[in-house]
């Protein structure tokens, strides 16, 4: 066998007995692991939209008391928009 083919041969035997250890020793079977990513993305979005639905309300207070005369800074706003920032780039 020339070069080619013995990288050939060892990459083939690498990847089979990979996918055979992969099973052997995977924690859950895929239709669980699935289940498991489904779940967890939506607890992620139901957090999200929850704290989006807070920031909304703090955005129509602000909004409110503008309208009304009180005193209502860029910095408030600031505050709200950062906090969004942080709730939307938020890794779980």
């Amino acid at each position: 066998m020339g070069k080619k083919t013995n990288g050939l041969w060892y990459f083939a035997t690498g990847a089979i007995v990979g996918a055979a250890l992969g099973v052997l020793f995977a924690p859950d079977k895929g239709e669980v692991t699935r289940k498991k990513v489904v779940e967890s993305a939506k607890e992620i979005k139901k957090s999200v939209e929850e704290k989006l639905q807070e920031l909304k309300e703090k955005l129509d207070d602000l909004r409110e008391k503008a309208q009304n005369g009180e005193d209502v800074t860029a910095e408030d706003y600031d505050n709200i928009t950062k906090e969004m920032v942080d709730v939307v780039s938020e890794k779980k």
